[in-house]
């Protein structure tokens, strides 16, 4: 790896014979560009001569990668940053975004948003058979109530389908 291409918010995922590790890079400090990923076996061989490019987009930065294995595939999460142009100044809209990435290292989804609503700061988990869940803190505005809380969904993949993890089931299923 490069000094142009500096490593950032690394985390890493097992499996029963290999871990997944995942990065965001820079090419300058503070600009995260492409999400990044090796594998290593159980015995610490990297299984790749080059990272595996998960995700790279020009006009997007990329943070606070996350990842969980669900029996099957490893799971990655990322914040994705957008800059657009606003008045007076640029404004920022954060998403999260996501990828599935094969046990043989074929990356599978990529860049599929994860929720249709702008969040930010992901976690994944699983319970290693299918379920992944992934937590991310939403600012609440109810009266006389202003904070962080958590909020958890459901997923089954990336851009699919998801239910909300302890929150009030929507009108339709009351």
């Amino acid at each position: 790896m490069s000094a142009r291409r500096l490593p950032f918010n690394n985390c890493r995922c097992h499996q029963i014979t290999n871990t997944l590790l995942a990065w965001t890079t820079s090419a300058a400090p503070g600009v995260n560009k492409d999400v990044l990923a090796v594998r290593v076996d159980a015995g610490g061989n990297v299984l790749e001569d080059t990272p595996i490019t998960v995700e790279t987009v020009d006009d997007r930065f990329h943070i606070q990668v996350t990842a969980t294995f669900d029996g099957t595939d490893f799971w990655l999460a990322w914040e994705q940053t957008t800059a657009t142009e606003g008045y007076p100044e640029l404004e920022f809209q954060s998403d999260v975004s996501g990828a599935r990435v094969r046990t043989d290292g074929t990356v599978k989804d990529t860049g599929v948003r994860v929720f249709s609503a702008p969040e930010r700061d992901p976690v994944l988990i699983s319970n290693g058979n299918g379920r992944v869940t992934v937590f991310y803190p939403a600012f609440v505005t109810e009266p006389d109530v202003m904070n962080l809380r958590i909020q958890g969904r459901a997923i089954s993949g990336p851009g699919a389908a998801s239910t909300e993890v302890g929150a009030p089931p929507p009108a339709a299923a009351r």
